[in-house]
């Protein structure tokens, strides 16, 4: 069920697109077009939208990505975005990548882009992931393990074969598998022996991986024989023993000759792996087949297969196999860069011996490349750039060799972004330079660098301060905290702002660095508001109008709401960014214009407007909703969007639910008809409530209510769903005439545990769980990853470690299975769209509790104040209990004795005692 435009889009877009091909757009307007579609609601047209910027030549394919990434809001069109960058990588998009996979409070958004960067097939990529591998999450090892061998970097593969020890002993099943699939791709034949007795291993998963590890590494034909009878009982696995089998049967027709025949063969390119798969001869064999290739037409050729060959010995065999007094510049640049696919120290005197004739020569390029090599090839290299090139202060370069070094520099802290102490040193020698560089252009360069690489120390900060009073270099130290939030940096960023009113360029990147930081501005700033009004006018051009834009949307301001009104009637563009601004300013006419966008032919206006309408706090705001939900209650995303989004209104709650409940009745087979449920849901306990206040009780309910409230602590404040189902749990004890002898009671259990989810759902759920998982998704992920629960088969031990549960909960006594899918369903963010499909039982909520809530002050996505992690545990293991007793009553068994139910009705009491503490 999709719109007629959403159709339409794709056809639409093509045709643009032929157009742009055909010459008759421009580019702007070309990309003016994607822009607008990047805000769409429907996930076909942003996925259109990112599959034709591949139209786009680089460099400005990988800038108009990024740029697409911070402007999306949603997080599976970021993946795509994330997976898209590497078909190409640039410079920029590693970067872009690099700090992606850096920020440990996204552990997702970690693994997709540490993942991206294992298929870039870039040097950077791989001295980064193998510093990240040393110095990040234990989460992330398994990600990054099997990263490096798509790099086929084998920096890490001594460490990877003890790792792959400590990660079988610990049942750690994907790192595990990672580092098994990671080392058969380094041709690591040390793990083979250790990969044979991985064939016996549970889970099945673990064998499958060893199987298929060594399929690419084991040279005996009759290795696996005596393993037969462990595959042959699943087809599946069967056929991927066999074509094991048959990889190692080939593999040993081929000698040292026809590798290296066929890596030689400069009429065809070759799989680097090739060149791995020599690891299985011996050093002096490979040394004598190399010999034969000592040609200057090899030479090149020569120099990738020594950069990659894993043989200790390589460094050596540089000056007996290739070096030579008549190498050319570009010779060189070409054997150089190759070498930046190695990281061995055993390689600095072979650099070092280049190092005057690059560093001398007038070959830029040549400079630049033997400065890449240093500082990716030796894993000291930054401090001989810093060494060779800054010594006491400033290089003595020209102004572009200058930068070309800095450049060089930032590409090692990126390389080593995962360290911080290294970063932190490397950003200490940029001050140290900074502070007496003279040159305009290489301190704003030195400016950007620092911001680059997240400088945020103390004296990064103060020069980048000073420097916002010198005119020349404005434009860098503005860069520079664009970059990230700095404390106090709005007030100074708002102390420039008189002196560079009529400087349009300045000012759109004022806009955006104050965009970029924290805190709240005085309402009374004319000089602001002066500033901000002409740029909306257009005065200073497009730019800075929709640099203002984004300012107001983070810092809105009251007296402007007006013109961004107006804006509203403008160019989609703006019309878009008006309209995203809307959503910080709590006015009814915003309601009233936003409303007005809902049905724009144009799906991007109409999402960014039901997106911004659903932040307005006035009951208009929900009407609106509402009614526009009726109109495109065909369109599964828009629904999907409302019944996430939508609040219950202050007033009218009763016309509300029942516009809701004609709007089920009259879909009773919508593919969201558990959500709009739902959302009739929310609505409802209110509208019961309101009906309690006004409509007389029968009286003998009334008594029954005076008897459960004698029993049952806080049951006169309990939603009237849960009453419903205690006073139908109490029903033998209300009837004991009727009950008595041979009737069954087992219903009261159900009831109890019925009452006991209600509250859970309204209180647990629905105040704290829906909210927290809706508007921070990735706190919730995080947890998972820490606890290990993205594995399948998790280790109970390090689960209740990862958790921060030693000494509270047992491992034994966690309902692991229950809290592997929810955590499953976190990930994949089913969980997030809709809850209620999932928490089906107080062994459901048990899970949750042990995952995701914890004492105030512990980090963790819920945390409840006035108790103690203990209670918590103490709650979601009565939870568990309670779910077990309620099983077989719910599959068959009868209970007709009074005692029967006595107990659990005594546990639902201090149930709720325990309940009305934790959720006042």
């Amino acid at each position: 069920m999709i719109s007629d435009a959403d159709e339409m889009a794709p056809t639409k877009l093509q045709a643009f697109v032929d157009r742009y091909r055909r010459g008759e757009l421009t580019r702007d307007d070309y990309l003016e077009h994607l822009r607008r579609d990047y805000h769409s609601v429907h996930a076909r047209v942003r996925s259109e939208a990112l599959a034709l910027l591949d139209d786009l030549p680089e460099p400005e394919r990988t800038r108009e990505l990024i740029w697409f990434a911070d402007e999306c809001q949603w997080r599976e069109t970021r993946i795509a975005i994330v997976r898209a960058l590497v078909k190409q990588p640039l410079q920029r998009g590693l970067e872009f990548l690099i700090h992606l996979a850096t920020d440990d409070a996204d552990l997702g958004m970690c693994c997709e882009a540490i993942a991206a960067l294992g298929r870039s097939q870039a040097p950077l990529a791989a001295r980064y992931l193998a510093t990240r591998y040393q110095t990040g999450p234990g989460a992330l090892k398994p990600y990054i393990a099997y990263a490096l061998g798509e790099l086929l970097d084998w920096t890490l593969y001594r460490q990877f074969i003890d790792d792959l020890q400590t990660a079988r002993q610990n049942e750690q099943v994907l790192w595990t598998q990672s580092l098994a699939l990671a080392l058969a791709e380094l041709n690591v034949d040390a793990c083979i022996d250790t990969l044979i007795d991985m064939l016996h291993a549970q889970p099945r998963s673990v064998a499958v991986s060893a199987l298929l590890a060594l399929g690419k590494l084991a040279q005996q034909p009759d290795i696996l024989d005596a393993y037969t009878t462990h595959f042959v009982k699943d087809f599946v696995e069967w056929q991927m023993f066999a074509n094991a089998r048959q990889q190692i049967e080939l593999r040993t027709r081929w000698s040292i000759e026809d590798d290296l025949d066929k890596i030689f063969d400069l009429n065809t390119a070759f799989h680097p792996r090739l060149i791995l798969a020599l690891n299985r001869f011996s050093a002096a064999d490979v040394r004598e087949g190399l010999e034969f290739f000592r040609d200057d037409k090899y030479r090149l050729r020569l120099a990738e297969v020594l950069a990659r060959l894993p043989h200790p010995e390589t460094a050596v065999w540089y000056d007996e196999l290739i070096m030579s007094e008549d190498l050319s510049d570009p010779e060189l640049t070409a054997i150089l860069t190759a070498l930046q696919h190695r990281s061995d120290q055993a390689f600095e005197p072979l650099l070092m011996q280049w190092r005057d004739r690059c560093l001398t020569g007038s070959d830029d390029a040549l400079f630049e490349t033997w400065l890449r090599t240093c500082a990716t090839t030796l894993p000291n290299g930054g401090n001989i750039l810093a060494a060779s090139m800054l010594g006491d202060g400033v290089p003595d370069l020209s102004q572009a060799r200058k930068v070309i070094f800095i450049n060089e520099l930032v590409d090692y802290v990126l390389s080593v972004f995962g360290d911080a102490p290294r970063r932190r040193i490397m950003a200490d020698r940029l001050e140290a330079w900074l502070h007496i560089e003279t040159d305009f252009p290489v301190i704003g360069r030195l400016l950007r660098a620092m911001g680059q690489i997240r400088s945020s120390g103390a004296k990064s900060v103060w020069l980048a301060k000073k420097y916002l009073r010198d005119q020349d270099v404005l434009p860098s130290a503005l860069q520079f905290f664009q970059y990230g939030s700095q404390e106090h940096a709005l007030e100074w960023l708002l102390s420039i702002l008189p002196r560079v009113q009529n400087d349009r360029a300045t000012i759109a990147a004022l806009l955006r660095a104050m965009a970029a930081q924290p805190g709240t501005i005085a309402a009374k700033r004319p000089e602001l508001d002066s500033c901000l009004g002409q740029s909306l006018q257009g005065a200073h051009g497009r730019d800075t109008c929709l640099a203002a834009l984004m300012f107001l949307t983070r810092h809105p301001r009251e007296a402007l709401f007006q013109q961004v009104l107006d804006l509203t009637n403008t160019c989609d563009r703006m019309r878009i960014a008006g309209i995203v601004a809307l959503k910080s300013f709590k006015k009814p006419q915003a309601t009233a214009t936003l409303a007005a966008w809902l049905d724009d032919p144009a799906e991007s206006i109409a999402g960014r407007a039901l997106d911004s309408l659903t932040a307005q706090p006035d009951d208009e705001a929900r009407w609106a909703i509402l009614d526009f939900l009726d109109r495109r209650i065909d369109d599964v995303e828009i629904v999907d969007k409302v019944v996430r989004d939508l609040t219950p209104p202050k007033r009218s709650h009763e016309r509300f639910a029942e516009q809701l409940n004609k709007l089920i009745a009259a879909h009773p087979h919508h593919p969201l008809i558990d959500g709009l449920m739902q959302l009739r849901d929310r609505i409802a306990p209110l509208t019961r409530a309101n009906q309690a206040r006004h409509t007389s009780t029968d009286g003998t309910v009334h008594e029954f209510d005076h008897e459960l409230a004698i029993r049952l602590n806080g049951f006169a404040r309990l939603d009237e769903q849960v009453k419903a189902a205690l006073r139908s749990a109490e029903l033998p004890y209300l009837h004991p005439d009727v009950f008595h002898g041979d009737v069954d009671k087992s219903t009261s259990i159900m009831e109890y545990c019925k009452a006991v989810d209600l509250f859970l759902e309204r209180y647990l759920g629905g105040e704290l769980l829906f909210p927290k998982l809706r508007d921070d998704l990735t706190a919730f992920q995080n947890t998972v990853y820490r606890a290990g629960l993205n594995e399948q088969h998790p280790n109970p031990a390090l689960v209740v470690e990862g958790l921060g549960l030693q000494g509270i909960a047992a491992p034994e006594a966690l309902p692991l299975a229950k809290m592997g899918r929810l955590s499953q369903l976190v990930l994949n963010g089913r969980l997030q769209k809709t809850p209620w499909r999932f928490l089906d039982g107080l062994r459901a909520w048990s899970a949750v509790l042990f995952l995701f809530v914890r004492a105030q002050g512990r980090d963790a996505p819920i945390e409840l104040p006035g108790t103690t992690d203990q209670a918590i545990v103490e709650l979601a293991l009565h939870l568990d209990h309670l779910q077990k007793l309620r099983n077989p009553v719910a599959h068959r068994r009868t209970l007709v004795a009074f005692a029967d139910i006595e107990t659990i009705r005594s546990d639902v009491a201090e149930l709720f005692v325990v309940l009305n503490r934790l959720f006042p």
